[in-house]
């Protein structure tokens, strides 16, 4: 073992010295972040490039240290502090924006930049990256990806793992891949999904590919007042289940009020007991009709002190004052601890009340503010001496009672802030022992000498037997677990594969076990309030949809084949041209439970809009094909159904043109659900589609945008299509095409469509073809196409055979960076290969 001058000394070999911090008094900034929990590193070293971070990580393989990720240090649960000693890497060279794409609405950055520079960057040139968390004046994006960060506006356009595609991460054995990019829905596991919010303990993330949006027009916002917090939770509630989805819903009490508007002068109604920050976006003509909407539902609740803001100055003003927490809390006391657990939306009244009293009976004084939308709690408890252990251990006991009420109430011990130092002892009751052996194990494929971001996470302690959860698992579950189970232990294994229809005799020999999820069929649960709705994997879309139907709400998922099951949709993870408009699957998928290989049941996640306690297991399952576990139920949050929807045909005969016409009609519009080219086998004539879905107002805008561009373009016949929209058009298509052989789906950033098919401009002409533009894929009925797909991979996209389920893998193409990393995975939860061996491992 070495030293801790010797590794000091051999660092600075070999980096500047103004590259190196080791002195004991500098060190001491990087002791501790924006939370309670201090650790002295060994040295900071500062990168300059993805080469510094490969080399450092070489380092600390060599001499045994720890290497921790670090951005601006705002993080409030310890992720950032090195618990373990060992190096820091603080990422606040490394701050290019390499790359923002207007065409294909894509961007690329480098983990150093800010994230309000980053926001305030794209908006100039009229787009939108919504993740905006409170600290975003100071925090670095690489943090928000590690931390899967959310904010304010996260009910409308969700949190950073719904924008991150792609990353470049080094591992801990300081090999450097490429993982997703510029494409939509590589095949196979989502490992850019699981890697956002691993808060450093996998991977270290050097560049991150996000999508962006056509930033909204206009912005209204609006405060209201309230006599309690009850009657404001109750509004929250009545706002969401009426369908309206305003970008905003924030809470503050009284309490909290009072202390921004002496640090601000903001002029909020510190006579309410509460009140509501509302915010509507979009065009300009559709703000006034939700506003008004908005008006009338929460008259009954006996909303008062209306007020509007007049301009951005005001609107600015409230941000401000809803943002300064932590400089409104400095004046009070000299430190503050705030956890940040997230509850069921129907839920958060008593939520606030219970946390609330556990506080104030162990002589605490606590402040919340929430982003009430979608359910997640703020509460900051003020430490009046930090240097008082006594004091402390009192402040962290009574935030352990605070995070056993979330989880009582259906939450999680954290919603945004991560789990860290801070809150990793809770993890005990937020996950049963079978929950985190798989988290363990994620943990060790990636990181098998445990060197990255050591002491996070993971709970030190053995759990508390009279907390420890349990999972509500169905009698059919368990029959098919335990089958699972022992075909695992015996010897030697037995094959077992799952079905969500019918299996192959083919594929089956004498001792194989064929497991059908349909069995596990129907709704298991539907909290209207909640917007959210549970089902087996068994349940058919088709099925569902019409039960949500029935309820007015509405799920934005399509299939080209009726008898489709929910988890066979979530194992294939085949979206349609809907995911423009609403996102894909694994946006809409909150979680799901899941047998794995050797029969634990485990559950993937947890039935709320956020949730970044530990790593996000579903991410392993979706686009799976059923190699890793059985999805035996899904949870996904619906909506209402849209007010209007439009869809418009136009002739265009050249791809090539339908694609700039559709790429300009993407970048110009806010509602459109589909923007397609469609073209039958061995006709001239194709078809370009646009659906809009949204208000009457907005929808009408975005059409007279299409006349607009259609006209610049020289085409003058636009067509109304009744009856059908483009997801119909796309379904139709599909199954008409797989029916007639194969079909092969091509993935590339939309902006590099028009180079895809460039240089084989036969294959749109003489087969039937379908460009789902915005989403930038390219669907061709043939699969004699192998120059295509080598050139999707050279543009970082790649080749997917649709026609069958599971697909051949000899028929995907697509960079194999991270297929070490699920080989090993699937090894660790299959070590025979026995489990469903007919499903590509990618």
């Amino acid at each position: 073992m070495n030293s801790a001058a010797d590794n000091i000394n051999s660092l600075r070999s070999l980096f500047t010295a103004d590259q190196v911090i080791w002195d004991p008094v500098e060190l001491m900034t990087y002791e501790i972040d924006a939370g309670v929990d201090r650790e002295k590193p060994l040295a900071v070293l500062f990168p300059l490039d993805t080469r510094d971070v490969i080399r450092a990580a070489e380092w600390c393989r060599d001499r045994r240290v720890p290497l921790v990720a670090r951005g601006s240090g705002t993080g409030l649960s310890g992720g950032a502090v090195s618990a373990k000693g060992g190096l820091i890497l603080e990422f606040s060279r490394m701050k290019e924006i390499e790359k923002i794409d207007e065409t294909s609405l894509r961007a690329c950055f480098q983990p150093g930049v800010i994230a309000l520079h980053f926001s305030d960057t794209v908006a100039e040139k009229g787009l939108h990256y919504p993740p905006d968390p409170a600290s975003a004046r100071s925090a670095s994006l690489g943090g928000t990806v590690a931390e899967n960060a959310g904010g304010p506006h996260c009910l409308k356009y969700g949190v950073t793992t719904n924008y991150v595609m792609g990353m470049e991460v080094v591992l801990s054995d300081a090999q450097c891949i490429t993982l997703g990019g510029p494409a939509l829905d590589y095949p196979g596991i989502d490992l850019p999904g699981l890697l956002t919010g691993n808060e450093g303990t996998l991977a270290i993330i050097t560049k991150t590919t996000v999508r962006l949006l056509r930033k909204p027009p206009a912005v209204m916002t609006m405060m209201a007042a309230f006599d309690s917090v009850d009657l404001a939770c109750a509004a929250v509630s009545a706002i969401v289940a009426s369908g309206i989805v305003p970008a905003t819903l924030e809470l503050m009490d009284q309490k909290i009020m009072e202390i921004l508007e002496a640090y601000t002068h903001a002029g909020l109604p510190v006579q309410a007991g509460a009140a509501l920050i509302i915010e509507v976006d979009g065009y300009s003509a559709g703000l006034q009709p939700q506003i008004d909407q908005i008006l009338k539902i929460i008259e009954p609740f006996n909303a008062f002190g209306l007020r509007f803001t007049q301009d951005e100055e005001e609107r600015a003003a409230i941000w401000f004052a809803r943002k300064s927490t932590a400089g409104a809390m400095a004046r009070l006391a000299p430190a503050y601890f705030a956890v940040d657990p997230t509850v069921p939306r129907s839920l958060l009244g008593e939520a606030l009340r219970g946390m609330t009293k556990k506080c104030e009976s162990r002589g605490l004084r606590i402040y919340f503010v929430s982003h009430a939308g979608d359910g997640n709690l703020h509460p900051h408890i003020l430490i009046t001496d930090p240097d008082d252990e006594k004091l402390m251990n009192h402040v962290r006991e009574t935030g352990k009672l605070i995070m056993q009420e979330a989880v009582r109430l259906g939450g999680t011990i954290s919603g945004e802030h991560g789990v860290g130092i801070e809150k990793r002892e809770f993890m005990n009751f937020m996950y049963t022992p079978d929950e985190l052996s798989a988290m363990r194990d994620i943990k060790a494929v990636f990181d098998p000498q445990n060197r990255f971001n050591p002491g996070k996470i993971f709970p030190s302690a053995p759990p508390d037997p009279d907390l420890i959860p349990q999972n509500r698992i169905l009698p059919a579950v368990q029959t098919i677990a335990g089958k699972i189970r022992t075909a695992a232990e015996s010897i030697p294994p037995a094959r077992v594969f799952i079905a969500g229809n019918s299996m192959p005799e083919s594929l089956l020999s004498p001792g194989d076990i064929c497991l059908s999820i349909r069995a596990l069929d129907g709704v298991i649960s539907f909290p209207p309030d909640d917007m959210l709705v549970v089902a087996g994997a068994g349940t058919s879309l088709n099925s569902l949809k019409a039960f949500l139907k029935s309820k007015n709400r509405y799920l934005p998922l399509v299939s080209p084949w009726d008898e489709t099951t929910l988890g066979g949709l979530v194992a294939a993870n085949l979206n349609a041209p809907l995911r423009t408009r609403y996102g894909g699957i694994r946006d809409l998928l909150l979680c799901m439970t899941v047998i794995l290989p050797n029969g634990r049941v485990i559950d993937a996640g947890k039935p709320l809009i956020k949730n970044v306690a530990g790593y996000d297991l579903a991410k392993l399952f979706i686009g799976s094909f059923g190699c890793l576990g059985m999805i035996t139920s899904v949870t996904f949050k619906v909506l209402a159904f849209p007010k209007v929807s439009v869809t418009h045909s136009i002739p265009v005969g050249d791809p090539a043109q339908a694609i700039r016409v559709g790429l300009s009609v993407y970048q110009q519009t806010l509602n459109a659900s589909a923007i397609l080219w469609i073209k039958k086998k061995d006709t001239l004539q194709g078809n370009l589609i646009c659906t809009f879905e949204g208000l009457p107002e907005d929808i009408q805008i975005d059409g007279d945008l299409l006349f607009h561009v259609a006209s610049a373009n020289h085409l003058s016949k636009i067509n109304s299509v009744e009856g059908n929209d483009g997801s119909s058009i796309w379904v139709d298509w599909v199954r008409s095409c797989c029916d007639m052989g194969p079909v092969v789906k091509y993935g590339v950033a939309p902006g590099d469509l028009l180079e895809l098919i460039g240089n084989h401009p036969d294959e749109t002409a003489s087969n039937a073809a379908l460009i789902d533009i915005a989403n930038g894929c390219l669907y061709l009925s043939d699969d004699g196409h192998a120059c295509l797909a080598q050139k999707a991979l050279q543009l970082n996209g790649y080749a997917i055979d649709i026609s069958k389920t599971p697909p051949d893998p000899n028929r995907i193409f697509k960079d194999r960076s991270g297929t070490r990393l699920s080989t090993a995975l699937k090894q660790r939860w299959d070590p025979s290969g026995s489990f469903n061996p007919c499903g590509p491992l990618l």
